[in-house]
């Protein structure tokens, strides 16, 4: 390996809902060149505990075409795509919903339209159903390093992040940079990712902040075999963070799927949100609207996950086209109208919601 950034520190924030301090610690957040002995590789899709409910199984999966510009810069890149599969086994309506960079989001959008699935089923019974993947872009061999400037660049943000004044606009600079810069390999975007992240802690919302944390993820998994950026700790740290940072906005819904996964896979790292939780299940299961906030990205729409049958949302800024569901059990969509409620079927089974609109509408979504 060429070059190695040192790593770099996440400090573990209080979760809570009343609790003052459930996660006092601190872990190193290091990348990791080679696969950690005891780690286990997450899911990105929701964990589906619905009896006798089989998943789409994919049949024929052919890689997307590489960007030519990105290719010619070296750039790679990952994107995870939601989609949905019809009885027949057939793609469609796929979006995205994360990337590193927008240029591999159409590919990516193409490809898997051209996948074949063997389809959802209970009991023998085919069914549309959602699922997820997540598409890596990466030059032939090439190395888990970055480039000299990158790492130039890199140094010079460091250094400007731990400054006791930092200059957010120097910096916004710099992460613009390195996220244009040649020979930027999935490596380097792991980097980057964490500064996003550190940088998103000082200047931005708690909701830019899970974004950026939920993007660090793309790299928890393998990447071939024995690639792999983030190790143990780190992954326990992004994790933690994440979960409590969904509890705090009030992404109860969210919370409670991520604390199923955390505690099924690292038990070590939910045990200090125990208490917490439990005050999670009590606000799920009580009578009282939920409400969150949305905000629609640049692509012009937001990804939700749907807490209870019934929902409303009040836009309080721009404007809302339509609501697509995407179940385990089927698939809806519908123009909005304002003013109305919302009921999900019981027989679409565990659904989430894609709110579609003029890019940075503002709105809040209650369920009960």
């Amino acid at each position: 390996m060429n070059h190695i950034i040192k790593s770099l520190i996440i400090g573990l924030m209080t979760a809570y809902l009343s609790q003052p301090s459930l996660a006092e610690d601190q872990d190193n957040l290091q990348l990791a060149p080679k696969i950690p002995s005891g780690l286990t590789s997450g899911r990105l899709m929701k964990l589906d505990t619905e009896l006798g409910y089989h998943p789409p199984k994919p049949i024929h999966r052919s890689p997307p075409i590489y960007p030519i510009r990105q290719r010619k810069k070296t750039q790679e890149g990952m994107v995870v795509v939601k989609f949905m599969v019809d009885e027949e086994g057939k793609v469609f309506e796929p979006i995205v919903i994360e990337s590193t960079h927008s240029a591999f989001e159409g590919p990516a959008l193409d490809a898997v339209l051209k996948y074949q699935y063997e389809a959802a089923h209970i009991d023998g019974k085919p069914l549309k159903s959602v699922t997820s993947i997540r598409l890596v872009f990466s030059m032939q061999d090439s190395e888990d390093a970055a480039g000299r400037k990158f790492i130039s660049i890199y140094k010079k943000a460091d250094k400007g992040m731990n400054a006791e004044n930092p200059d957010q606009q120097e910096l916004r600079s710099d992460l613009d940079r390195l996220a244009n810069a040649k020979y930027l390999t999935n490596y380097g975007l792991a980097y980057l990712s964490m500064l996003e992240y550190r940088y998103a802690t000082k200047f931005l919302s708690k909701q830019e902040q899970l974004k950026s944390l939920r993007k660090l993820l793309l790299f928890q998994n393998r990447i071939e075999k024995d690639r792999q950026f983030l190790d143990e700790a780190a992954i326990h740290s992004i994790r933690m963070n994440i979960l409590q940072l969904l509890i705090e906005l009030g992404y109860y819904g969210e919370a409670r799927s991520n604390f199923y996964w955390l505690n099924k896979e690292i038990p070590s790292a939910a045990e200090p949100f125990n208490d917490a939780m439990t005050q999670v299940r009590e606000i799920l299961s009580g009578d009282d609207a939920i409400m969150r906030s949305v905000e629609l990205s640049d692509r012009g729409y937001e990804y939700h996950d749907l807490t209870k049958r019934n929902f409303e949302i009040d836009v309080v800024e721009g404007g809302i086209e339509k609501l697509n569901f995407y179940c385990t059990r089927s698939f809806g969509t519908m123009a909005f109208s304002p003013d109305s409620s919302y009921r999900v079927p019981e027989s679409w089974g565990a659904c989430d919601l894609l709110v579609v609109g003029r890019p940075k509408t503002k709105a809040k979504l209650y369920q009960f």
